[in-house]
């Protein structure tokens, strides 16, 4: 043993001790991050057989919608919402411009609409952000805000939306 450990030194000593160490650490980190692929894999492999093995729902086969698109008729609530939204928000809304158009081959309508707002820009900027709650189907299309000089308090906002309806029977 003195000869072995005269011929390596401890330069070889302490090497055999982090070689010895590095496995040890190897072994305990691998041997459980293996067990986790294997089960992995495993439900993987179950998942796809169930994919494969489940009917595609009809609402999906047909067109392509929204989860929650509202049906037509509630089309002139949204505008009310929209009065309502201004009104608790201190802007003035100018009468909303709106042009309707049918997606071809769908029973989905879309509503664009384009607001002219003015006020005070932390309002118009709250009134922006409450048209997140305007209803189910929303989209924003853009802003465009202008002020007439640095100074002025108001702020014109041009507000584009695109609302989705369902035509339901």
């Amino acid at each position: 043993m003195n000869a072995l450990l005269g011929r390596l030194g401890w330069a070889g000593l302490v090497g055999f001790g982090v070689l010895l160490f590095c496995a040890s650490l190897t072994v305990s980190t691998l041997s459980p991050l293996q067990a986790e692929a294997e089960r992995l894999d495993a439900e993987r492999t179950e998942l796809e057989r169930q994919a494969s093995q489940e009917p595609v729902p009809a609402a999906m086969a047909g067109e392509e919608r929204a989860p929650s698109v509202p049906p037509l008729h509630e089309a002139p609530a949204l505008l009310e919402r929209l009065h309502i939204l201004a009104e608790q928000g201190k802007v003035v809304m100018d009468r909303p411009a709106y042009k309707v158009g049918q997606r071809e081959g769908t029973s989905l309508h879309d509503y664009e609409l384009s607001l002219v707002v003015k006020g005070a820009y932390p309002d118009v900027r709250a009134f922006i952000a409450s048209l997140a709650d305007a209803g189910p189907g929303v989209v924003f299309e853009g802003v465009s805000l202008q002020r007439g000089r640095a100074v002025d308090p108001v702020v014109d906002a041009q507000i584009r939306l695109t609302a989705t309806f369902e035509a339901r029977p």
